[in-house]
């Protein structure tokens, strides 16, 4: 089979104005996802030395939403992206070092660009999913690669940055950037393609993000949470094999702050003090859902035997200064176990 040159691609609709305009869709998507995946990386670090706020309780709610939405939306645009500059790939390497230096940055920084991206958007769409089919630990890698494919897009972005102005000031029919023999006319005008990125964008964002909007849960098709109960479950006591544990006169629950513990049976828990409270649930895989429920979280606090000195609890008694526990049901703290 022959190997196609640029040249064997004729569609107009390849063309740096419609690269340059989903680029610039796809970079927002990026720089959304890197600044909430932030937040939520330190939200999860068990030493801060900031405190990340407490109030609004809805605050990773939003930011971890906006992060799963932007990485959601940026699957489809990456496509069309790759769709509209692949015969950039064919493209014959300049013989002059002059001219063969930057078109070389340039391709070793999109080779790292559509790596890195590639597998950021899979893990954190299988992360979603709950699926690891990979050896290595995902916090820890899609933390790091996002620094390397915002570093390769700052560099894409340098190389690429007269002809990216000269795009988007310019209007999406010129043709001043196209190559040569791009001049077959497509199925829909460029306009047209642009509206059906940034409108299948939207769209699998939404068929996600549903699962968290009262009454359209159902159409959530990327949700793969069980909503039986009306809130997303991860995985239930009895998928986890532990409902004769957790219903065991012998279940504890485990308080640890630092060197100090304190194990509180179950007959101890519907002795105390509830009170009602009404909280949104975030995950860090995006869904969340607002949840009344008794909380005994005041009279725990009393059920330490060296209480420290600390913020107040409702009762006016004094509680151990521990940081917050992280948003997501993965990580909890106190932690709970069944012996």
């Amino acid at each position: 089979m022959r190997i196609p040159s640029e040249d064997s691609f004729t569609s107009r609709l390849r063309s740096a104005a419609v690269a340059a305009r989903v680029g610039l869709w796809l970079g927002v998507c990026f720089v959304v996802a890197l600044a909430t995946g932030l937040i939520s990386h330190y939200a999860q670090n068990d030493q801060q030395p900031v405190p990340l706020p407490t109030s609004p309780s809805w605050l990773y709610q939003v930011t971890q939403g906006l992060h799963v939405v932007a990485g959601t939306a940026a699957i489809p645009l990456l496509l069309v992206k790759l769709w509209v500059v692949f015969p950039k790939l064919f493209q014959p390497v300049p013989r002059r070092a002059r001219e063969a230096l930057p078109t070389a940055l340039e391709r070793g920084s999109i080779a790292v660009l559509v790596s890195t991206s590639l597998v950021q958007l899979t893990t954190g769409l299988l992360n979603v999913a709950q699926w690891y089919p990979w050896g290595f630990g995902f916090r820890a890698t899609h933390y790091a690669l996002a620094f390397v494919a915002v570093g390769a897009l700052l560099v894409h972005i340098a190389v690429k940055l007269p002809i990216i102005r000269d795009a988007l000031t310019g209007n999406v029919d010129d043709t001043a950037h196209d190559r040569p023999n791009a001049r077959r006319q497509g199925p829909v005008s460029r306009r047209g393609v642009l509206i059906l990125a940034g409108t299948s964008a939207l769209a699998t964002a939404f068929l996600y993000t549903a699962g968290t909007v009262p009454g359209v849960g159902r159409i959530a098709a990327l949700s793969p949470r069980s909503r039986k109960h009306g809130i997303p479950i991860n995985r239930t006591a009895h998928s986890a094999g532990v409902v004769a544990e957790a219903s065991s006169s012998a279940y504890r629950l485990e308080l640890v702050h630092g060197a100090t513990s304190r194990a509180i049976s179950r007959q101890d828990l519907v002795a105390m003090e509830q009170r009602t409270s009404t909280l949104p649930i975030a995950c860090v895989e995006g869904w969340t859902r607002r949840a009344s429920g008794e909380a005994y979280a005041c009279a725990i606090c009393s059920t330490w035997s060296a209480p420290r000195r600390g913020g107040t609890c409702g009762s006016g008694r004094s509680r151990p200064s521990a940081p917050p526990p992280t948003p997501c049901s993965r990580r909890t703290s106190p932690t709970t176990t069944a012996p």
